[in-house]
């Protein structure tokens, strides 16, 4: 997928298996280069720990499963301040009893592995990321979709930054009431920064409310940052 805020390269990426091709196991990714002055691409295979793909299940208290569509492609990708970043949804396995969502971020010169900033949890399901940092770089927006002891999917916005100690620091926006009847769920979501400073967030998701029909869905649009940037956007907006 292309990432935003690239500029000298249009970067894309894809997962690969550890050994055959129909492998659930999976260990690295590859991120292709292409400069904006070169007809050639460039190919960098950058491994990871091991996640599982397959076949998602979450049985809702509906008998409904939004996560039946679900698979590992990367659906969250940035480039800031020297680096790469992409997210996708792991599937459950080993001692991760839940999918969630994994992260990688990687140098943008060498081509290797920073760190693995998993956003998981032993009771908790996690899926479909989206993220953007802001234009300082290395503050991170999120949103993906959520689920615990209330099985339905949730609509979750986050941040991670200095604040943080460098954790994600996750808020609900909307809980949902209702699974999806034909199990039909998605990717649906958008995180960027907001367009005045720059220093906040938008995200968009959605969760059903009252039903289980796509006339049930209720559109979410959210702005959302730090406090400490308040008095930033209320300059602007009352402009």
């Amino acid at each position: 997928m292309p990432t935003p805020q690239a500029k000298p390269a249009l970067l894309m990426n894809r997962a690969y298996p550890t050994t055959a091709s129909n492998s659930c196991r999976m260990d690295r990714i590859r991120v292709w280069a292409w400069p904006e002055d070169s007809r050639n691409l460039s190919a960098s295979d950058v491994d990871m720990s091991q996640w599982d793909s397959g076949d998602y299940q979450l049985a809702g208290p509906d008998g409904t499963n939004w996560l039946s569509r679900t698979d590992d492609r990367i659906t969250g990708a940035w480039v800031a301040d020297g680096e790469f970043g992409f997210m996708w949804t792991s599937n459950a396995g080993g001692q991760r009893p839940h999918p969630y969502v994994k992260v990688a971020r990687i140098t943008e010169d060498s081509m290797t592995q920073i760190d693995e900033l998993d956003i998981r949890s032993q009771n908790a399901t996690f899926a479909y990321p989206e993220a953007c940092p802001n234009n300082r770089g290395r503050p991170m927006g999120i949103t993906p979709f959520y689920s615990a002891s209330n099985p339905l999917q949730n609509h979750v916005i986050g941040v991670r930054d200095d604040y943080s100690n460098g954790q994600w620091d996750l808020q609900f926006t909307k809980v949902g009431t209702n699974g999806p009847r034909d199990d039909k769920w998605g990717d649906y979501l958008s995180c960027r920064q907001h367009s005045s400073v720059r220093l906040t967030w938008i995200a968009s998701g959605f969760t059903l409310q009252g039903g289980s029909l796509r006339r049930d869905v209720e559109p979410r649009v959210v702005h959302f940052g730090r406090q400490r940037y308040r008095r930033a956007v209320d300059r602007w907006s009352q402009r």
